[in-house]
């Protein structure tokens, strides 16, 4: 039995030696700034859509981003402060921006829910959603938050994506005999969506995509680098040459007070 994650086939698409050393290796990757914010955003929101309604602000909603940073900031202390001003006032600029199409009235169905779909008997694909909200009788909508930039191609982007797929499938096991009707990714920085409509032909091409996708990384023994801009953020920078190369490296200096 094999087991994927949308993350994972993703990871290997852009890079097979990542793939490696994170799915098959498991080594720690190093953190970084950009995985920061995201973990941060999506702690705040999650708290965000957890509150009444009637308590929900944007200025609450920078209050919570602000503390979960305080919790999770340790990239940043043996960092420049400069750095550290930079990227958090990003994330504070990036809930503002999208602050009026994360529909704060939203009274969420379930919020960072783990879901799993089983394809035949050879595969099982797991995830984790970070909203699910009721849009009608019988009819849900996932949302995914997304901190990185809106793609540069949608269509590219549309063709590549199978995690929408994985996302509505799975939801709809969470609760039987409703459907997912719509999965939106929200990208915070750019405040736009991109809507995934899950219709039968959609999912049977992207199950069809995953199928080849885990048959490729099955058959790979070399798993060779691919650099590109994503080495920036990749948290096995060190250990990859190639990215190094392609990147570069600038060693931390140690702060210690939260500048911003």
């Amino acid at each position: 039995m094999v087991t994927q994650f949308p993350s994972w086939l993703r990871t290997y698409e852009d890079c097979p030696k990542r793939y490696k050393f994170r799915c098959i290796d498991r080594r720690p990757e190093k953190d970084s700034p950009a995985f920061t914010v995201g973990r941060n955003i999506h702690a705040a929101l999650k708290t965000f859509f957890s509150l009444k309604v009637g308590d929900r602000s944007h200025e609450k909603l920078v209050e919570l981003l602000k503390e979960a940073w305080r919790h999770d900031r340790r990239v940043f202390t043996r960092g420049d402060p400069e750095l550290e001003r930079d990227w958090g006032s990003r994330a504070v600029e990036m809930l503002t921006r999208s602050y009026d199409i994360l529909d704060v009235f939203a009274r969420p169905a379930a919020l960072e829910q783990f879901i799993e779909v089983a394809v035949e008997d050879e595969l099982i694909l797991k995830g984790m959603v970070d909203r699910i909200d009721r849009v009608g009788d019988k009819e849900l909508k996932v949302i995914d938050y997304k901190s990185a930039k809106f793609p540069l191609s949608e269509i590219s982007e549309r063709e590549r994506d199978v995690a929408a797929v994985i996302y509505a499938l799975g939801v709809e096991n969470l609760f039987p005999g409703d459907k997912v009707v719509a999965v939106d990714y929200i990208y915070l920085g750019d405040a736009r969506v991109l809507r995934f409509e899950p219709t039968q032909k959609l999912m049977e091409e992207k199950l069809n995509k995953i199928r080849e996708l885990v048959k490729r990384i099955e058959a790979d023994r070399h798993w060779v680098a691919t650099p590109s801009q994503l080495c920036a953020y990749c948290g096995y920078l060190d250990i990859c040459p190639e990215g190094t190369d392609f990147i570069g490296h600038v060693e931390p200096i140690e702060i210690e007070e939260l500048p911003f």
